[in-house]
């Protein structure tokens, strides 16, 4: 299993992503570099998460039941999922006074 960078740190969107909910899910806009996604459901249950800064320990069980998962499984797309957006830039680490 890859680790990664994901613990159970707090996550914010990156100030320069825009983003609108869709009847299929949500859509993101980073106006810095005009890239585009659109997170399909259970993600977008999880984007959404991620911007109410919901505590990773209530996601993993939340995103369980949304995405009909073991909460192991669960845990695991949750953080291979939060690396990515990390990576890609759509999510920041908060820091820790924030």
């Amino acid at each position: 299993m890859r680790r990664t960078r994901a613990k159970d740190g707090k996550f914010v969107s990156n100030a320069n992503v825009s983003w609108a909910v869709e009847s299929d899910g949500v859509r993101l806009i980073r106006r810095d570099t005009a890239a585009g996604i659109c997170l399909r459901y259970p993600q977008a249950a999880l984007w959404d998460f991620v911007c109410r800064q919901v505590p990773q320990t209530h996601v993993r069980k939340m995103f369980a039941v949304l995405a009909k998962l073991a909460e192991e499984d669960a845990d695991h797309l949750v953080r291979t999922t939060l690396d990515q957006w990390l990576e890609a830039g759509w999510i920041t680490e908060r820091d820790s006074h924030g």
